[in-house]
């Protein structure tokens, strides 16, 4: 994400000046912190601002004009000055629940705020030298994400994470480990015991923090906290038949016996105590946990619009995962066995081409309709389905996702051409009464005449359907909610915990279907820029992504009219680490 300037006449200060100054003689008293907010209520009901707000609308952030948020910021200056600058700095609990509720969430999640809160170091001079409890409160734990977002916003996050490491190496604070766990553990007991609703405050701010610890692997604080999420144990969430995994142990034989021996650390045994049995099974679930939590919302028959900015974000982390050499090592394959693509393709928010022309034939195309279409102000379809095509470029790209060695050419041929023969050396094998077309068919036919495949799959039936994707390891156990489960055209996409047959046979269009090399792509591309490139949609709106508001209204289950958190999200193509 490219670091933002700040507005309103605040000044940047350089990671130097501000490490130096946390580093002062400034020091905390801190006492045992108290529960002021309770973890079992629905964190979107404890902090959404119940400001009225019309349906559908991505409201000003509470920045309704110039003197409300003057009079906020002095507010703020003056609990400041009172608690946290000056010579002796008092603790409570209760001033960061105040702040969070009264400042943050009832002025909409201001932008002004937030840089205010962070102008005046509230992060590093109050919220982490008291982080010392065992178990954080939640308002506690929502503010200092709060403060960390905002510093990736504004392009400060390296400074933040450097001073947590010398912070944390001098006993001033806990180290980054033991907040990540902390926001993994409330992270996943949200998801656990609220389920309904998809997009709460709680899920928001951990995506975006999560974006922004995986855009600084090059940390090393960072990068030890967040590895382990994607490691080789998350090949134990692939299809039982486990034949993607087979696949891979032939091209890289050593990766079995990593296999074997990480496999063993999620079990308590001799070399292994209790504690690092659970915290390796957390580290094996979370990221399974968190795409089916997301693809729950994502097919999901009705969605409100932060529903749809949340699923949005997250699409924006897949791809952030998928985009490193060091993450999608093992990330890609578990993307691949979810049939993320597809299942977010049944979306009711992506739009083809041709829903999109019939949706659009009687509307004006002003600026105003492609700029909420676009960034999700009005219903964000635009932006869902533009990441949606881009984390399927990512998911196929040419590149061996263990070693992130390139794949020429020829060798992608190769590759594809050795997977059809296998599919008809099934077919001929077992269907060869019902698939023989299939099997002496040419496999460049199959490969760009999908109607062919699904002409020849059609003809079995489900039971034989099923046999046949469990034998080239194709999944068909849904990973979705029954409830859940409903397509964009309103088609059931599961039967008794399992896909449909029409949704399967896409399945197996989309695996052996022929896809563009790089090389082809490279070469399609103009070498000067056109004229849709100077004037494409995209050139605008990054022009105003800084100053795009962070929240979006939505209706509770009462039908009241709330605000919650919504970071907005510029659908462009991100160079990561190996690209420098």
């Amino acid at each position: 994400m490219p670091p933002r300037t700040r507005r309103g006449g605040q000044t940047k200060r350089a990671a130097s000046n501000r490490t130096g100054r946390n580093a002062g003689s400034r020091k905390s008293n801190a006492v045992p912190a108290r529960s002021v907010v309770t973890s079992d209520t629905n964190d979107s009901a404890e902090y959404s601002s119940s400001r009225p707000a019309k349906d559908g609308e991505q409201t000003n952030g509470g920045d309704k004009n110039d003197d409300d948020s003057g009079l906020t910021n002095k507010g703020i200056e003056a609990i400041a000055k009172k608690y946290w600058l000056n010579e002796h700095p008092d603790w409570s609990e209760a001033t960061v629940t105040t702040i969070l509720e009264k400042h943050i969430v009832g002025n909409g999640y201001s932008r002004t705020t937030l840089q205010t809160l962070e102008r005046l170091q509230y992060f590093e001079l109050y919220l982490l030298p008291n982080y010392k409890s065992d178990t954080p409160t939640d308002a506690l734990l929502i503010s200092i994400l709060l403060m960390l977002n905002e510093k990736y916003i504004q392009g400060l996050s390296g400074a933040a994470w450097a001073f947590i490491a010398e912070q944390s190496s001098q006993g001033k604070c806990v180290g980054f480990a033991k907040l990540f766990d902390d926001v993994v553990a409330f992270s996943t007991r949200r998801i656990q015991s609220d389920s309904k609703e998809p997009s709460t405050l709680a899920r928001s701010l951990v995506v975006q923090f999560l974006i922004s610890c995986f855009s600084s692997l090059e940390t090393p604080v960072v990068r030890e906290a967040c590895m382990p999420l994607t490691s080789l144990l998350l090949w134990h969430h692939i299809d039982d038949t486990k034949k993607a995994v087979d696949v891979m142990f032939g091209l890289t034989p050593q990766l079995q016996k990593l296999w074997k021996h990480m496999s063993k650390k999620c079990v308590a045994g001799k070399k292994t105590t209790q504690e690092e049995a659970a915290r390796n099974q957390r580290d094996r679930d979370y990221l399974p946990l968190l795409i089916r939590d997301f693809l729950n919302g994502a097919l999901g028959k009705k969605g409100s619009n932060v529903t749809l900015n949340y699923c949005i974000k997250f699409l924006e982390f897949l791809i952030d995962l998928d985009s490193q050499l060091p993450t999608r090592r093992y990330v890609n394959l578990l993307l691949v066995d979810y049939q993320v693509v597809s299942l977010c393709e049944r979306s009711p928010w992506y739009q083809t081409k041709s829903t999109t022309k019939n949706k659009n034939k009687d509307k004006d195309n002003d600026n105003d309709n492609d700029k909420k279409e676009a960034f999700g102000t009005n219903t964000g379809h635009g932006v869902f389905t533009r990441l949606v095509d881009q984390l399927r470029d990512r998911v196929y790209f040419q590149v061996r996702d263990v070693t992130g060695e390139a794949v020429s050419e020829a060798e992608a041929k190769e590759t594809h051409y050795r997977i059809v023969q296998e599919l008809q050396l099934v077919a001929f094998r077992e269907f060869a009464d019902t698939l023989e077309p299939l099997a002496l068919s040419s496999v460049a036919k199959i490969s760009e005449d999908p109607s062919m495949l699904r002409t020849s799959l059609g003809s079995l039936d489900y039971d034989s359907l099923l046999r046949l994707a469990h034998i080239v390891g194709i999944r068909t156990k849904s990973i979705v909610e029954l409830s859940a489960a409903r397509g964009g055209g309103g088609a059931d996409l599961i039967v008794d915990g399992r896909y449909t047959k029409p949704y399967i046979i896409d399945c197996f269009v989309q695996r052996y279907m022929r896809r563009a090399t790089v090389a082809v792509q490279v070469r399609s591309i103009s070498l000067y820029p056109t004229e849709r490139d100077l004037l494409d949609r995209l050139v605008v709106e990054a022009d105003q992504y800084s100053r795009l508001p962070y929240s979006v209204s939505y209706k509770d289950e009462s039908g009241s009219e709330c605000v919650n958190i919504c970071y907005p999200t510029l659908p462009v193509p991100k160079l990561n680490l190996q690209f420098l």
